[in-house]
């Protein structure tokens, strides 16, 4: 650990000399921060429902309900506009997740269909149909 300090103070000793203007000013950056607004009915209500979100994942219902079921709840008191929502989904990111399990159970070969008209499943092992 010892032989590593030298190389970062000789970086640091580098990046000062080479880099002057950036170390040596007293000039200070100018902060540009906006204030925050909190609608603390909304983020009560977000609260809530985040926690009965973590409460029904641990009672061992399906993610996918529970989020459903949560987003619903989110819209239907209407303090956000559905439209405002709709507007900031990634329809192409949606699109892509949301096939990727069909792709990948059609890639496991559960869905195929020979053109026969029989299943795989009801194939035998050597590929003859019985």
């Amino acid at each position: 650990m010892a032989g590593g300090s030298w190389r970062s103070r000789l970086t640091i000793l580098l990046i000062a000399v080479l880099y002057p203007d950036e170390f040596w000013t007293r000039e200070r950056l100018a902060s540009k921060s906006k204030p925050v607004h909190l609608h603390l009915p909304l983020a009560i209500k977000s609260l809530l429902v985040m926690l009965a979100m973590v409460a029904c994942y641990f009672a061992g219902l399906p993610p996918a309900t529970v989020a459903l079921i949560a987003g619903s709840v989110l819209l239907m008191t209407r303090r956000v506009k559905p439209e405002k929502v709709y507007r900031q989904i990634d329809w192409p990111l949606l699109l892509m997740f949301s096939s990727t399990g069909r792709l990948r159970r059609a890639a496991a070969g559960r869905h195929v269909q020979p053109p026969g008209g029989k299943g795989i499943a009801k194939q035998g092992a050597r590929g003859d149909r019985s």
